[in-house]
């Protein structure tokens, strides 16, 4: 199981995969893991074998498995594995820390102009908001953000210590995020406080 994005071969664990019979039952479902391997077989399926089956990913609605499914004709005595899938659209995992709680960060493909407030996203704002993601730092100061295959600037809104208003880092445009272009089904960590990032 591999990565469509990515010209080398980018193995994602954690892809459920499903092996159902002709009538489209589902008979057992299993993750991929060690580098995108999976594999079925009559032990851990209690079904008998030489008869046909179908092996497909299960991927979320923004995603999309290349091919949608494979046809087993005849499900061998010794099973079957790494049936050839791709997927697209499975993130990659920029992990923030060490930021400010209740920190905004905006991660964007491209630098964002001006200095205040954040950019608007959703309905009625100007351009594409497609290559923007923002979340919230908790408590500890981290967050995690899921990004599609690419390099990324960032930008962060830090809150008052006390009574006042946030402040915009850097104060105009955004820092490349370092170690790009970030790779599916991989994490990134990302020191907020770090000068090239949101200090």
């Amino acid at each position: 199981m591999t990565a469509a994005e990515v010209v080398a071969a980018d193995y994602l664990d954690g892809v459920p995969i499903e092996l159902r019979d002709k009538q489209g039952t589902l008979k057992v479902a299993k993750k991929t893991t060690g580098g995108g391997a999976y594999g079925f077989g009559p032990s851990d399926t209690a079904m008998p074998t030489l008869v046909p089956y179908i092996v497909n990913p299960v991927v979320n609605r923004t995603q999309s498995a290349i091919p949608l499914h494979r046809a087993i004709a005849s499900l061998p005595v010794t099973g079957i594995s790494n049936q050839d899938f791709q997927v697209r659209g499975w993130p990659a995992i920029i992990q923030i820390s060490n930021a400010r709680p209740g920190t905004l960060v905006v991660i964007s493909k491209a630098a964002l102009a001006g200095a205040n407030p954040p950019p608007q996203v959703g309905p009625g704002a100007a351009g594409s908001a497609a290559d923007i993601y923002s979340a919230v730092t908790g408590l500890d100061g981290k967050v995690d953000i899921p990004v599609p295959y690419g390099s990324y600037n960032i930008t962060c809104w830090k809150p008052p210590q006390g009574p006042g208003s946030y402040t915009r880092t850097p104060t105009a445009g955004s820092n490349l995020l370092l170690g790009g272009p970030f790779n599916p089904a991989t994490n990134h960590p990302v020191t907020a406080s770090a000068a090239n990032v949101c200090p």
